[in-house]
């Protein structure tokens, strides 16, 4: 049995090369399993990704425009993103070419793809593909990004705002699972200092200090404090202790061990 977090489903997804590969590989050899908290963060990270390369599709004369426009508009990590999405649908869009079934130019190709993508729910069904919906957990309630995106028809754009702050909560039901978890959120908070390895970027807070808080007051796990600072945690929490975790993320190696819990790095090589 085997629990994916997002960055395994999203590299078996829109990955390349090794990447895609060692993905599928880990993902292939048995059943596998998530939970609604990985589910929402996919679909309010990666989902939304591909309304913003509609957009900027939707902005530009060609393909190559956009592409250009994706260095300006984003962010590093952001751009990481967002270049694979440009990617599949170019690809997409290259194999219609050689298949004589590009009836548009390239462009309009690619906007007509991302849009049955988006607005049928194809990639959800990606998702889907490889964790059936029966097995995806539900302790934390998550309702981060339910609603789907709309499309207007006089702008020719689609909108999609994922919602979920303190002052904005989603509807979930997360302060109480950390509530009834509480004894792994604590083993958190006073763990060694190999947990500070597991929360590195700059905008996240410490992860011990972050359990610390969440032990002190449930209720702080709400907003970015859940689908940010604490996620990770969050989903290492409720992955059942006769599962592995497995991830294309190492931060996740020291909250693991830290809880008892098995897991598989799918290491790769990012270039290749």
């Amino acid at each position: 049995m085997k629990y994916l977090d997002t960055t395994i489903i999203a590299d078996s997804i829109a990955g390349s090369g090794r990447a895609k590969a060692a993905a599928d590989t880990a993902i292939s050899s048995s059943s596998t399993w998530t939970s609604s908290h990985v589910r929402e963060q996919f679909r309010s990270t990666f989902l939304l990704a591909a309304v913003e390369a509609h957009q900027i599709l939707v902005d530009s004369e060609s393909i190559g425009d956009a592409l250009s426009r994706v260095g300006e508009c984003f962010s590093k990590r952001q751009i990481d993103r967002e270049s694979k999405w440009f990617g599949s649908v170019v690809d997409a869009v290259l194999t219609q070419a050689k298949e004589g079934e590009l009836d548009d130019d390239p462009r309009e190709a690619a906007l007509a793809l991302l849009e049955r993508w988006i607005d049928d729910g194809v990639i959800m069904e990606w998702f889907e593909d490889r964790v059936p919906p029966a097995n995806v957990l539900d302790g934390t309630g998550c309702r981060r990004a339910a609603e789907d995106p709309m499309f207007d028809v006089e702008t020719g754009t689609f909108a999609f705002s994922p919602k979920c702050s303190k002052k904005e909560p989603c509807g979930c039901t997360v302060a109480a699972f950390v509530a009834g978890n509480m004894e792994a959120v604590a083993k958190l908070a006073e763990g060694p200092d190999e947990l500070e390895k597991a929360n590195q970027s700059p905008a996240h807070h410490p992860l011990r200090e972050c359990a610390a808080m969440v032990r002190d007051k449930p209720q702080e796990c709400r907003g970015q404090m859940c689908w940010a600072h604490f996620s990770d945690a969050i989903i290492a929490i409720e992955c059942p202790d006769a599962a592995i975790l497995c991830t294309t993320d190492h931060h996740f190696a020291p909250i693991c061990d830290c809880l008892g819990k098995k897991h598989l790095h799918v290491a790769h090589d990012k270039h290749a």
